[in-house]
């Protein structure tokens, strides 16, 4: 079989040690990942690497191609390695599973010192004007919140998947922070929360 007729989603390219899925032929626009985003990198990568393992154990017949076996195994490699770097830059910071209040909302975050990260399967019924917040407040229905230690890191960015938030300035003590809050500044309405803690 000709190298040039390998489906384009097992192609890979490297980039600023950043491994990169291509897009197929038939796409008409190219469709961003968010692979700095640690909870999606480690998702994305670990899928990446089992379909990558699935064409050997079925003994796919590109891997009659020796350029095909080459890529397949070098994509293997290269994202078990970017695997673990998305499971070691989790471990840095601190996890939150997202709690619904009244609405339905689902998700996970990571808070790292400069960044918060929210999980590919995030869900989270739309309101007037949801804000994300982080607070010391370990859960915001025993508080007066927006407390004094509530920071206002923007606009919900997108109710569905991952989304990425830089902070202002980096948080020396992660430990004082206690909570992911999703706020409804409209209706000063609680509209979910998520307690950090370590991973």
């Amino acid at each position: 079989m000709a190298a040039k007729n390998i489906p384009t989603y097992i192609t890979a390219i490297v980039s600023a040690g950043i491994l990169t899925a291509c897009t197929t032929a038939s796409s008409n626009s190219t469709s961003a990942i968010d692979l700095h985003n640690p909870l999606v990198a480690k998702r994305y990568y670990d899928e990446l690497v089992e379909n990558m393992v699935l064409l050997t154990l079925n003994k796919d017949p590109l891997l009659e191609d020796s350029a095909a076996n080459r890529l397949i195994e070098r994509t293997r490699r290269e994202g078990l390695e970017q695997a673990r770097t998305a499971s070691m830059l989790q471990l840095e910071g601190k996890a939150a599973t997202l709690l619904p209040m009244e609405v339905f909302l689902q998700g996970r975050t990571l808070l790292t010192k400069t960044h918060l990260f929210f999980s590919p399967d995030t869900e989270i019924t739309p309101g007037i004007d949801l804000h994300v917040l982080l607070t010391t407040v370990v859960d915001p229905r025993d508080a007066d919140f927006p407390d004094a230690t509530a920071m206002d890191l923007g606009l919900l960015q997108n109710p569905y998947g991952a989304q990425t938030y830089e902070l202002a300035e980096p948080i020396e003590d992660l430990d004082l922070i206690r909570s992911v809050v999703i706020w409804d500044t409209a209706l000063s309405r609680l509209h979910g929360f998520g307690q950090l803690h370590l991973p």
